[in-house]
Parts: structure tokens; sequence; C-alpha cells
């Protein structure tokens, strides 16, 4: 397990857990100003779109945790 942090709070997740699944299992699956489930779950439409460390263009179903990531759901 490692942690990572989504808007502020921490989380213990699996180490090969993809962003998207995680943000769903927490139920901080917030994007922009509306609660969303993961559309396509393979990077074409970009609705999973979130803020990781210091990149606010990051698609969350595309992207694999790493311990200490910085996640934000409402990037704009």
């Amino acid at each position: 397990m490692i942690t990572i942090y989504i808007d502020g709070s921490e989380y213990e997740v699996s180490e090969d857990a993809i962003l998207g699944h995680v943000l769903h299992d927490v139920k901080s699956a917030k994007f922009g100003s509306s609660y969303r489930g993961l559309f396509c779950g393979m990077g074409i439409c970009f609705e999973c779109v979130v803020k990781v460390d210091d990149d606010s263009d990051r698609r969350s179903c595309m992207t694999k945790v790493y311990p200490g990531m910085q996640v934000k759901t409402n990037p704009l």
C-alpha cells in the first residue's frame, strides 16, 4: 500500500492502482463542478481530467498512482 492525497485528504491505496478507479472507489469523483464516474475509461473523452502535482491536465483513467501523489479533482 502507498499513500496519496486527494483534495487534501490522505488515502492508502494499492501500489498498482489506476487513479481513476481510486477516485471512483473513494467517492471523490468530482470533475469540475459535477460528480462523474469513468466515462470511456481509456483516455479518449477527457471527462476524468484532474490535477496531479503540477500537471493540471492529467487523465485519471490513464494514470498509475505513486507514493506522495497530490491530486486535485477540480483543477480549474
